[in-house]
């Protein structure tokens, strides 16, 4: 392989016409042959039920003038900026979501990323000394079309992807030699990739980059001295230090939401689940196998015995070459080991499910596939006969790859949400988020957070408070393909789920909620909603209080008191909340997100619960005058109210974001600086 050298424009941008031509000539052939663009499940979307809503979400507020930083329409309110899965600040996300809506931001999203980590992939290749037709090669694994199966389902993996070949270009050449502008384009990169919304795939990222930096250090091994070394650590360190700064407006909310989450224990209910999954099923959810031989089998079977070959080829012809072990260790790493072998990585306990391993494994393959057609052809490297034979084998392999896709997997939809009816909106009490529903069909086809129908539920469960986790385990409410039986457990808890103002149930016919005294009314729509009657309005008036000392007390006696008794942790006060009267009662002058304000009034003084959850960054005032929030009722909120007509407001102002936008400011600050004077 030859040296790296700075590519000049034109040289870029025939590599940008060459590699769009290869792409369009692949992708036609696909077409051709009868292959369509399809989601990983014909029955539900994470594009759909989880990253749009919560683009769309971010879009408006962000137009409105305000940074969404609560999301109250899901498992009763929940941090919605630290949760980083919003990608708030991804700026590609920010602006294609700025200008296009749901179906057309969802394609455009992803043609930009697949452009992305297509021009990465060329860039790295040219950077590892590779000629221009083995880059459009390696470039070409975005065509691939079992991984485009699992990244058009969902934004994030595509998004995260797009980044991995510039980390592991940019670590190549500071190993080489750091100079000022690849420190900070390292470091940009690296933010980049991190607000993009999924950090397990940053975390394999990072290890891969480690790895890449060591192949380089070792090549060196005999050039390199004591001096050269530390410039080189120091780079590094600078460029990480750089990152943290530039990602410090997400990243402290996501440290503060981790730090009050249970993740570990997330992590084994997973896992437990994953342990009696069946091996079809792995390889349509895209998770790593768990043998040897079976993550051999999915190699061979998406990528067929060309690109094999070539991979092989490679690591044999070019052996003494250094980037060739640093391609031959990732694709060992990615496209060979067990999930056994990722449980022992470095922050293994915090991932879930494995899938960045999976994700990753096109982008060595081809990269393999690279250096072996780089090797073979090394006297054709740059003539049309190399260009053309380069499309005819990624054409190949896609259709290889397009042959061995899961025959279950069903057609594309459209991304847009589903509509709540009227009648059930208004049989619901739904004005103000005065009641809560759960409603499983709005979850999987991302019709709560963009109707702002508050809800008991959500899709997704990753990065909850410890307690609000709790809660939805033993409510069984989550996503419902995942989690069984939540009919009967919905219909067994009632003393819980009215205190939580969950007023109405919407699905299909079940008997269990009949018989436990729901009140059934047919929707415009052909669903059935059930309504409970006795459910508590979000925000109440307690008619009594029952103190408990911990929160695992607290949540045995929601099982049994009566609703309108606040369950309060902490020491008895000397006085007792009143029974309230009749006129007595709440109202609501603002709805905000971050900032709520009530009317209240009240013939003595008692507690004013509020249904939503209870977490770090919440004040609370009364009368303009600051006053302590109780933890009520396991996961709510609740603030003492004197007698008479009252002014209560909660507000949201967490100090990690202040703190963080700060820092990010300073971060954005330095890096213009290096850029301008390097």
């Amino acid at each position: 392989m030859r040296s790296p050298a700075p590519s000049s424009r034109r040289t870029a941008l025939r590599d940008v016409v060459w590699l769009m031509a290869a792409a369009a000539v692949v992708f036609a052939g696909l077409w051709a042959a009868g292959w369509t663009l399809r989601l990983s499940s014909g029955i539900w979307s994470d594009a759909r039920a989880y990253a749009l809503p919560r683009y769309e979400y971010a879009a408006d507020r962000i137009a409105a003038g305000s940074l969404p930083l609560w999301n109250p329409y899901e498992f009763g309110g929940v941090p919605f900026l630290a949760s980083i899965a919003s990608a708030v600040f991804y700026p590609p996300v920010r602006i294609v979501t700025a200008i296009l809506k749901w179906d057309a931001a969802h394609l455009a999203l992803f043609t930009l990323h697949l452009f992305l980590g297509a021009w990465g992939s060329l860039l790295l290749g040219r950077t590892l000394g590779l000629g221009r037709a083995a880059s459009v090669l390696a470039a070409l694994w975005v065509t691939q079309p079992s991984w485009i199966v699992h990244v058009f389902d969902d934004p994030l993996f595509a998004a995260g992807m797009a980044w991995v070949p510039y980390l592991l270009l940019l670590a190549w050449r500071v190993a080489h030699g750091p100079t000022t502008r690849d420190v900070a384009a390292l470091a940009v990169v690296a933010a980049l990739e991190f607000t993009s919304g999924y950090p397990p795939l940053l975390l394999a990222s990072a290890q891969l980059t480690l790895l890449c930096v060591g192949v380089a250090l070792v090549d060196q091994r005999t050039q390199i001295t004591r001096r050269t070394l530390g410039r080189i650590a120091g780079a590094l360190l600078g460029a990480g230090l750089l990152a943290g700064l530039l990602v410090a407006a997400q990243a402290l909310p996501t440290i503060e939401l981790i730090a009050h989450t249970n993740r570990q224990k997330e992590v084994e209910v997973v896992r437990d689940r994953l342990a009696t999954v069946d091996t079809r099923t792995i390889d349509v959810v895209n998770l790593p196998p768990p043998t040897i031989r079976l993550a051999a089998e999915r190699t061979w079977d998406r990528y067929g015995p060309v690109m094999i070959a070539l991979t092989v080829a490679g690591i044999v012809l070019a052996r003494r070459r250094a980037a060739t072990w640093l391609v031959a260790l990732a694709v060992a790493l990615t496209a060979c080991a067990p999930a056994s072998v990722y449980r022992l990585l470095p922050f293994s306990s915090f991932v879930r499910f494995g899938f960045e391993w999976s994700l990753l494994t096109p982008v060595f393959v081809y990269l393999g596939a690279a250096v072996g057609f780089d090797a073979l052809g090394a006297r054709v490297r740059t003539g049309p006969t190399s260009a053309l034979f380069a499309v005819f084998v990624a054409g190949t392999a896609a259709l290889w790859g397009w042959r061995h896709i899961e025959g279950t997997v069903g057609p594309i939809g459209s991304v847009a949400p589903i509509a709540l009816s009227e009648r059930a909106r208004s049989l619901c009490r739904l004005a103000d988020s005065e009641y809560r529903v759960y409603w499983p069909e709005g979850q999987l086809h991302g019709g709560i957070l963009p109707a702002r129908i508050a809800s008991l539920g959500g899709y997704e469960q990753t990065l909850l408070p410890e307690r609000t986790a709790a809660l939805m385990r033993y409510l069984r409410i989550g996503n419902p393909l995942v989690v069984p039986h939540w009919q009967q457990r919905l219909g067994e808890a009632r003393m819980v789920t009215e205190r939580l103002a969950l007023r109405c149930i919407i699905t299909g016919k079940t008997k269990q909620l009949r018989r436990s005294g729901y009140q059934t009314v047919r929707d415009d729509t052909g669903q059935d909603v059930y309504v409970s009657a006795g459910a508590l309005p979000r925000a109440h008036l307690a008619r009594g209080a029952r103190w408990v000392p911990t929160g695992a007390e607290a949540i045995v006696a929601m099982r049994t008191a009566n609703p309108t008794i606040a369950i309060v942790e902490g020491t008895p006060p000397a006085w007792r909340p009143c029974f309230p009267d009749r006129q007595d009662g709440v109202s609501v002058i603002r709805n905000d997100p971050e900032d709520l304000r009530f009317a209240v009034r009240t013939s003595c003084q008692t507690l004013l619960v509020l249904a939503d959850t209870w977490f770090p960054g919440w004040t609370a005032s009364v009368d303009g005058r600051p006053t302590p929030i109780l933890r009520a009722d396991y996961v709510a909120r609740a603030v003492v109210v004197p007698a008479g007509d009252h002014d209560v407001r909660f507000v949201y102002t967490p100090a990690s974001v202040r703190v963080g936008l700060v820092l990010s400011a300073v971060g954005i600050v330095i890096v213009v600086l290096l850029v301008a004077t390097s």
